[in-house]
């Protein structure tokens, strides 16, 4: 292992207040210290070195994301179709109602406006159970891109094949990934199936409450999960590289992160606000476009899906190099033998 125990430096290291062994060497190393330089880790340069090695292997790395992303689409497929007519069917409803017939009948307006919306309350439980199989499809693919990033960093041309096999043969990968999936459902699921007027469009105290307190359990678990994954954004590439368990990756990654973490979220936040707008306009145009020419919402909405996705396979490895640039300079203050 790096470092010595007892010595000043980062790496692996005897707890606090331990007697050094003789010689400045031997004895059990039990623990981590993370590194404390920072040079090098700026927002706009961590940003320019992610997309630098993202373009130096852009044409594997883009397939190592488009295998998931189309498997993602096709799951969400009848979803999207049937947003598409929901849509369009309140575009036609507004554009061609006549006003006349609710003088007579005042709960006209809310009971053809519920059965329009309708289809809406059932694709909340469709979609759950989807988004539950998509979660784990979406960590095996960051695992196999961040396998796929860590050999373009080193100069080397990506195997898809040996990126995702690397990824499946991990089971720092596998179980979290079907232990998120299972959870992401039993969490969303309930959630959906108390919407208010999913089983009954009348006002329900019970339900309505029931809503209420798993909407701010949802909120704190959001806030949760956020800290965590700037905890452990390293995780991944600590899997992949090092091929530790789950839990002295959590741990590793946790130490490597440390120090940084305020940096790592902005690095994340300005990179998604910056790919948003980009994607936005990218999408937004032929989107539109389409659907002006056609005079059709579902066209326009499978032109921004079709372009959308295709703006994946470029942003998604830019954010797995950027965070794979930040491990790859934290990890230069933690030599292992």
């Amino acid at each position: 292992m790096g470092g010595v125990a007892g010595s000043s430096g980062s790496g692996w290291q005897s707890p606090p207040g331990a007697a050094p062994t003789p010689g400045g060497s031997g004895g059990p190393l039990v623990g981590w210290e993370a590194p404390s330089d920072e040079a090098g880790l700026g927002i706009g340069e961590s940003i320019r070195e992610g997309w630098r090695i993202t373009r130096s292997q852009l044409g594997p790395l883009a397939l190592l994301t488009a295998i998931p992303a189309v498997l993602i689409n096709l799951l969400y497929l009848p979803f999207w179709v049937r947003i598409g007519s929901i849509v369009d069917g309140l575009l036609t409803f507004w554009t061609t109602v006549d006003w006349s017939r609710y003088r007579t009948d005042p709960e006209g307006l809310q009971r053809d406006l519920e059965a329009v919306m309708q289809p809406f309350q059932d694709l909340t439980i469709a979609t759950s159970v989807a988004t539950g199989v998509i979660v784990p499809i979406s960590i095996v693919a960051v695992a196999a891109i961040t396998a796929g990033t860590l050999e373009a960093m080193a100069g080397r041309r990506p195997s898809v094949r040996a990126a995702y096999t690397a990824a499946l043969h991990r089971r720092a990968v596998i179980v979290p990934a079907i232990v998120l999936g299972l959870g992401y459902v039993a969490v969303s699921l309930p959630v959906a199936m108390l919407q208010p007027g999913y089983a009954d469009v009348r006002f329900d105290a019970g339900r309505a409450g029931a809503t209420f307190v798993l909407g701010i359990l949802t909120l704190i678990l959001e806030i949760v999960v956020i800290y965590l994954a700037v905890r452990w954004a390293f995780y991944f590439q600590v899997v992949m590289a090092d091929d530790l368990g789950v839990r002295a990756a959590l741990a590793r990654s946790a130490a490597l992160s440390a120090g940084i973490r305020m940096r790592i979220a902005l690095v994340i936040l300005v990179l998604a606000l910056l790919i948003w707008v980009l994607v936005a306009c990218v999408v937004a145009v032929p989107a539109l476009v389409v659907g002006a020419l056609l005079g059709s919402f579902p066209a326009a909405l499978a032109t921004g899906l079709v372009v959308f996705s295709i703006t994946t396979i470029v942003y998604i490895p830019l954010f797995v190099a950027v965070i794979t640039y930040l491990f790859g300079r934290r990890r230069e203050d933690t030599p292992r033998d």
